[in-house]
């Protein structure tokens, strides 16, 4: 009996260290991807988790430079780019990748219902071709864009066309590329991706979990005990000390492309008086906030554009907080102006936030109705212009183009200009922007462009933040992408004792 009773209990030891130790990383989300399906996909999860199930022609780097995924290389010509596609390239359900596929990939998302239909409009015509030498993916564009490459062909994936026109909600319900993973099974608590077998990059690790854990406090308990490996930004700022402290986690620190902002309806009568804006300005003590709240995370902001970016506008006048200033202003609104309805998603460090800016907003003599909604909801409402005032985040700006996509008209909803502004003069800006090949005169234009929105009070800048990772001791060969990118992922192993 004793026997037996030793060899179960080592069994069943073996077994629990198996576990801890199992070939899979499980990663925390705040929220769940609306989509991911790329062609519609637009928030930040979405777009990060379909990176790993499509391949794009050309990602970005560490450094923020192009790098091939489904393109070998690369050559400019006038206003032609030709890529020499790779290979054997193969979608997870073990199809090659055709010419239909490249040339498909493009027409959706050029097509009036791609919320990136801007962008790619430039393409001119595409073609394919193949010679003794390889295939080649020739993009004749309207006009030569510094930021093609950078900006646009990173969030363009290529498609499975084939399946996609058989079966289009069932591609949509359940998206598959050539990326490193294929879906596994995918709801609103967890998303389960497995190791592509036909993939040309192989991850570290056989599977992918993201848990998706709205509740800050429940998310930091599930890293704490180990059942979330690794989590990316996600966690409370103030709850970061205690795994700093811990020798069986490791912490990241780097820094972000994330900007943080208030975001204003400009159809809306109350914010077309500059003073309404400027007043909601002065009223925010965002040195208070980044202290206090974001644990020292942040740093003032003046532009979309991060301070490490080259396009970065220097020497705008730092937003300044006065509270005198601000109630003289309030003081000359009308009531109505006076009367502000905030939305904001649940996300609890969002929400804690918000209740601290309706605060300091209160003191200068507004009057602020905070609404939290789940965040599928609250997105949706922000992209159907429901909201007078929120708090935003734009992720990830590489390219200053990032202002056409947040201010030029014809970014209006489905667009990303969620806003409404419509100025002649900042998109003849913004068409010129695109276009322009010169650096130096590029930057003028978008140091124009910065200057304006941020004098106008169009959004109201906040902070960049920080980004903060927390994972397991065990982890290894995590490098964090400058622009949060989740291929980070495809590179992290787990250290076995």
């Amino acid at each position: 009996m004793k026997i037996i009773l030793i060899v179960l209990a080592v069994f069943l030891g073996s077994c629990t260290k198996e576990a801890k130790v199992s070939n899979d990383l499980i990663v925390a989300l705040e929220s769940s991807p609306k989509t991911l399906d790329p062609r519609v996909a637009t928030d930040a999860n979405g777009m990060r988790v379909a990176s790993l199930l499509f391949q794009s022609l050309v990602g970005l780097d560490n450094n923020l430079q192009p790098v091939g995924e489904a393109a070998e290389s690369w050559e400019v010509k006038g206003k032609k780019i030709v890529f020499k596609i790779k290979e054997g390239l193969k979608f997870s359900n073990g199809r090659l990748i055709t010419e239909d596929d490249y040339l498909g990939s493009i027409e959706e998302f050029k097509s009036d219902n791609s919320p990136f239909k801007s962008a790619f409009s430039i393409i001119e015509s595409a073609m394919y071709s193949s010679d003794s030498s390889g295939a080649y993916l020739t993009l004749s564009l309207k006009s030569m864009s510094l930021k093609f490459l950078t900006a646009d062909l990173p969030v363009f994936k290529v498609l499975p066309i084939k399946e996609l026109k058989e079966n289009e909600r069932q591609f949509a319900e359940a998206p598959f590329g050539s990326g490193s993973y294929l879906l596994k099974s995918i709801n609103e608590r967890e998303i389960n991706l497995e190791l592509n077998p036909h993939s040309n990059k192989k991850p570290k690790l056989a599977g992918l979990k993201f848990l998706v854990v709205k509740d800050d406090f429940t998310r930091f308990q599930k890293v704490f005990r180990g059942e979330i490996h690794l989590a990316q930004d996600v966690l409370p700022l103030d709850k970061i000390k205690k795994f700093s402290e811990d020798k069986d986690f490791k912490v990241t620190e780097f820094p972000g492309l994330s900007f943080s902002y208030l975001l204003m309806n400009l159809k809306s009568e109350k914010f077309k008086n500059k003073k309404v804006r400027e007043a909601l300005s002065l009223s925010i003590d965002r040195s208070s906030i980044i202290k206090f709240k974001l644990q020292g995370y942040g740093e003032k902001a003046t532009s979309i554009m991060s301070p490490k970016n080259a396009y970065f506008k220097k020497g705008l006048e730092g937003v300044n907080f006065d509270l005198p200033e601000a109630k003289k202003l309030v003081a000359q609104l009308s009531e109505s102006e006076k009367k502000l309805s905030f939305k904001v998603s649940n996300n609890q460090q969002v929400v804690d936030i918000a209740k601290v800016i309706a605060n300091q907003l209160g003191k200068a003599g507004f009057t602020v109705d905070i609404q939290s909604y789940e965040w599928g909801t609250f997105y949706e409402d922000i992209k159907k212009g429901k909201y007078e005032l929120s708090m935003m985040r734009w992720v990830g700006a590489v390219d200053p183009d990032i202002y056409r996509m947040a201010f030029h008209s014809s970014e209006h909803p489905p667009g990303r200009n969620r806003s409404f502004y419509s100025n002649s003069k900042i998109d003849n800006l913004l068409d010129k922007g695109v276009t322009e090949l010169d650096f130096n005169k590029r930057k003028a234009i978008y140091d124009e462009v910065q200057t304006s929105i941020y004098n106008e009070k169009l959004i109201l800048p906040l902070w960049h933040n920080k980004k903060v990772t927390v994972m397991g001791s065990k982890i290894e060969g995590y490098e964090p992408r400058a622009n949060g990118d989740f291929n980070a992922f495809v590179e992290v192993s787990k250290k076995v004792n």
